[in-house]
């Protein structure tokens, strides 16, 4: 419908469970659900909150027949939608109006025993349905799950090479820059330091850098991630999402790092204690 602010979608929505469940709320009242179906009060998009600067508590006009002074009881995630979007109640009088103007559709729960084909045929004939408008929920569900379990697939293959390859790039690294410190490792050795506690200290000088290296990257990555979720996205695309965090990711990748540290570490100092102390001094001059 055309509004003074640009078109905006009226939708319907219903009071049962599986419904309110479905609806991914962003920022909404105590008792949301019992003002959108009792009182004069809609959920709007997060798209449109802000795009009009909108928020829980304010209202909002709509054009004829539902008129003025619509509470905002809630906001909802509404990805990739190009027009702001109301849901009323359909308990709202003035659905009956939208129902008989707006593009209508039905929705049927079918029992487990049925023959969903034959089904589909039965209201192909009885009705002049042609079968293109027609939809079965659970073939689109398992096509979509299919397509996103392939990409998500190979999103943590790709995430999975990518932690193996920096492990390793760390792992050279580190241990080319070990090798340098052979003269240092040498000296600490004629000067009768165990072998045991060179490789501790090669080891455990890397790995204290890794954990304090590891407690500063974390909460900056998640930092990054906030902000392009609530700034990069909101103003490139009108919506955000929610920030969901993975403990046992991030415990993973930094552990992966602080053994290739710890290896890296620890192998120049064990490979120099098979020599002896002399031999290593003379070669690392």
């Amino acid at each position: 419908m055309p509004t003074e602010k640009g078109p905006v979608e009226l939708v319907s929505i219903g009071t049962t469970a599986r419904e309110r469940e479905a609806l991914p709320v962003k920022d909404a009242g105590a008792e949301y659900w019992r003002q959108l179906h009792t009182q004069k009060a809609v959920l709007i998009s997060e798209s449109m909150s802000l795009s009009q600067d909108l928020t829980v508590g304010d209202h909002v006009n709509l054009p004829n027949p539902f008129g003025a002074g619509w509470k905002i009881a809630g906001i909802y995630h509404d990805y990739g939608n190009p027009y702001g979007q109301v849901l009323i109640s359909e308990r709202q009088k003035q659905m009956q109006w939208l129902i008989h103007t707006g593009r209508a559709s039905v929705a049927v729960n079918l029992k487990d025993d049925v023959n969903t084909q034959a089904f589909v045929d039965r209201m192909e004939t009885r009705f002049d349905i042609p079968s293109s408008r027609i939809s079965d929920y659970t073939t689109i569900h398992d096509k979509a799950m299919k397509l996103f379990g392939r990409t998500f697939a190979i999103t943590e293959s790709i995430s999975t090479l990518t932690l193996v390859v920096a492990s390793v790039g760390l792992f050279f690294a580190t241990l080319a820059s070990e090798f340098s410190r052979q003269r240092q490792f040498a000296l600490l050795r004629c000067i009768g330091m165990s072998g045991r506690s060179m490789a501790w200290l090669g080891g455990g000088q890397l790995l204290v850098i890794g954990v304090v290296s590891g407690i500063i990257a974390l909460p900056l990555g998640i930092l990054l991630a906030h902000l392009m979720v609530d700034v990069l996205l909101k103003q490139s695309f009108g919506w955000t999402m929610d920030v969901i965090y993975f403990p046992l990711s991030y415990a993973v990748t930094l552990s992966c790092a602080l053994i290739a540290l710890l290896v890296a570490g620890a192998w120049p100092v064990l490979r120099l204690i098979k020599r002896s102390a002399l031999a290593s001094l003379r070669e690392s001059s």
